[in-house]
């Protein structure tokens, strides 16, 4: 696929928290059903959870000895079960997978480990909450098809099977100027893919910075992108979420802020 370039276009946004000045929202849940909005962010320990779409938050404590929430997912099935991802920063941490069936009161922690010296940075439901997904910064996968008590390791270099042969698989590179775009999230709504970009910083001398750009937004299968910031205060966008029930899109953005933007 050809490289892209930006273009302008405005958006409107509405705020909804938490604001969380020090903070830096990584990931966003929005289950179906219901009015659950989690939102999970390492420097604030644990996260923030909304059960009217962000019209009041309430902090999420998490497991003891696990400072750093690296992702925070919520079951479509059932609006009390909840499953988190932490990270470890030293020895004296744990990361962890860990499930709450009362909406974050109590933790427990399920039957999984990184790899040595790895540490896990998100995890992800299927709609009935059986099958769980746990992915390491490092790369390394496990799979439970049980809700989480059991789990296995998953090979990431074997050979796959695609209905196509891969013949829908194309390179693609967005560029803002003479820069690259750091794409670190995407989201779909119909005909519709947005992407969340962030800044960047590249080792060198002297060392490249490069800004986020906001949200992009493609209706050709990214092709061409544009800008759908719109009026979002800071452009260093960390993830999205479309919500399953309503026309909505989610933007979780450096500096603990959420908007949502209707489609």
């Amino acid at each position: 696929m050809a490289s892209s370039t930006v273009r302008a276009g405005s958006d409107k946004w509405e705020a909804l928290g938490p604001f969380a000045s020090a903070a830096t929202v990584e990931a966003i849940s929005r289950p179906e059903g219901g009015s659950l909005l989690l939102v999970s962010s390492p420097e604030t320990v644990g996260g923030f959870w909304s059960g009217g779409l962000g019209g009041t938050w309430r902090v999420i404590v998490p497991p003891t000895r696990c400072p750093v929430t690296t992702c925070l997912v919520g079951s479509h099935a059932d609006p009390r079960r909840w499953w988190l991802s932490t990270g470890a920063l030293s020895e004296a941490h744990e990361s962890g997978i860990f499930r709450t069936d009362d909406k974050g009161s109590t933790w427990q922690r399920l039957a999984t480990e990184p790899a040595p010296g790895e540490s896990f940075r998100s995890v992800c439901a299927h709609r009935e909450g059986r099958f769980l997904v746990a992915v390491t910064a490092e790369g390394s996968m496990q799979v439970s098809r049980d809700g989480g008590d059991t789990w296995k390791f998953e090979d990431l270099t074997a050979d796959r099977e695609v209905a196509d042969g891969g013949a829908t698989f194309h390179d693609a590179r967005l560029e803002h100027g003479d820069r690259p775009v750091r794409v670190v999230a995407f989201a779909q709504h119909g005909n519709a893919l947005f992407a969340a970009t962030a800044g960047v910083w590249y080792p060198g001398n002297p060392p490249v910075i490069t800004a986020g750009q906001g949200v992009l937004r493609s209706t050709d299968n990214g092709s061409t992108w544009h800008d759908a910031s719109g009026d979002l205060p800071n452009l260093d966008v960390r993830t999205l979420a479309v919500d399953p029930d309503g026309p909505c899109l989610y933007a979780g953005l450096r500096g603990g802020s959420v908007h949502r933007l209707a489609l």
